[in-house]
């Protein structure tokens, strides 16, 4: 089943005609495997060069990491990207390379790379710069997740009819004998010696066993040291897991943060923003001393649950990353908030009609007003309205805002109204 039929993908028209040369599909992988929905479904794993990309090459269960790196689909990636094309899979950088707005290609322009290969990629014939996503094992049901990120989310699928038609697939009985994924893809085919970055999600990476082992294995080898670590985590915990991260050379810790407050709550039940706050402040506390060894960003994803309520929650998250003294010493000073977009339907500003973007824009430019002074912060807030503007209204959005809202309340025991009187005007909305 495709992002889109997951609702997690949207129809967005791409324009301009800036070309950036992104070294992804020349030196980075980015593995992960399928949920399986319909519980006879043969075991699969997800690869491409980013996580941002649309499409994605499928491995059987037979096929090897060698398979992905020299097929055509890869092939055809680094040819485009060699005749300055821009791959129909990376519209989401083309947009925001076009706009104005920070991309992932940043992420991949410090990876060395001596010889730029069709078929072998660079002159090691090997991804170095891996994004492994182990399973969705999660403790947390964010608003904005799909099945592929929260184990609880996928629960919560298979009991609602969120997405009608994955419902109906799950409900399959299961007929003879179910094949297991190959757990140890990532230890015997992509992290070696040649492998300089990275980067482990989830799910929550932070309480799942199989990071560990994987961090384990990168020790033990000797690999560790010659890495450069990347991690998201959304800091319901600071467990033993942050003693592995000083045995690598570096570590960047992304927390996943969407909200403050009542918002954040609500977005990413059951935590507790008065939980995760403390946890960032003793991060900061420990860590204080330890830039650049360690640095620390934060994942921001723009949705229609966190859209109303700006005003209340940005200005405390901005202050968190670009005034707290030892939070703000653990990343220099051209690191912004990485600001995403959302994708799926139902979930986000396509289900608002223009007669309502006013709300959001008049709150963005009052924040705008107080935070214009510190250049990163601007440059988010202007994101956040670009953001807005590129979103454009349409019914199939709204009515599966007023489906999937009311059924993921329901669940979670939460009620979008209390969260903002917004929300009950935006699902009494109907056509003058």
């Amino acid at each position: 089943m495709s992002k889109k039929e997951l609702g997690q993908q949207t129809e967005q028209k791409i324009t301009g005609d800036k070309f950036t040369f992104c070294k992804a599909p020349f030196a980075s992988i980015y593995v992960r495997p399928r949920v399986k929905i319909d519980p006879n479904d043969l075991p699969q794993t997800e690869a491409s060069f980013c996580c941002v990309q649309s499409d994605n090459y499928v491995l059987d269960a037979n096929q090897t990491i060698d398979d992905f790196w020299k097929s055509d689909w890869a092939q055809e990636h680094r040819r485009q990207f060699l005749n300055k094309e821009w791959p129909s899979s990376c519209g989401e950088c083309q947009w925001r390379e076009n706009n104005g707005v920070n991309s992932d290609i940043d992420s991949h322009t410090i990876i060395p790379i001596e010889q730029y290969d069709v078929l072998s990629g660079n002159e090691i014939g090997k991804p170095k710069y891996v994004d492994y996503r182990p399973d969705n094992l999660c403790n947390l049901m964010c608003t904005m997740c799909s099945p592929a990120n929260s184990n609880l989310i996928e629960d919560m699928w298979r009991e609602l009819p969120l997405n009608p038609e994955w419902y109906r697939k799950s409900q399959r009985t299961v007929e003879g004998e179910v094949t297991a994924y190959n757990e140890t893809l990532v230890t015997k085919e992509l992290v070696g010696e040649h492998t300089i970055q990275l980067k482990v999600l989830g799910g929550e990476p932070t309480i799942n066993k199989k990071v560990h082992s994987v961090f384990e294995y990168c020790i033990e080898k000797g690999y560790a040291k010659d890495i450069d670590l990347k991690i998201t985590t959304n800091f319901t915990n600071m467990n033993k897991t942050y003693k592995m991260f000083d045995e690598f050379k570096s570590c960047k810790i992304n927390a996943s943060i969407d909200a403050t407050g009542p918002t954040y709550d609500y977005v990413r039940r059951p935590a507790k923003w008065t939980s995760v706050r403390k946890h960032l402040l003793d991060f900061g506390e420990r860590y204080k001393d330890s830039h650049p060894r360690m640095r620390w960003g934060i994942n921001l994803v723009w949705q229609l649950a966190n859209c109303f309520t700006t005003k209340e929650w940005l200005p405390e998250l901005l202050e968190l990353f670009y005034i707290n003294e030892n939070l703000k010493n653990l990343h220099t000073d051209n690191t912004f908030i990485s600001m995403i977009n959302c994708d799926g339907t139902g979930i986000t500003l396509e289900a608002v009609p223009e007669s309502m973007k006013h709300y959001i824009r008049d709150d963005l430019n009052d924040v705008l007003k107080d935070w214009k002074h510190i250049p990163g912060a601007k440059t988010n807030i202007e994101a956040l309205l670009k953001y807005t503007e590129r979103a454009n209204f349409g019914w199939e959005h709204h009515r599966a805002f007023k489906r999937k809202f009311k059924l993921m309340d329901q669940y979670k025991k939460t009620d979008m109204f209390e969260l903002s009187p917004r929300f009950k005007e935006l699902y009494d909305y109907k056509a003058r």
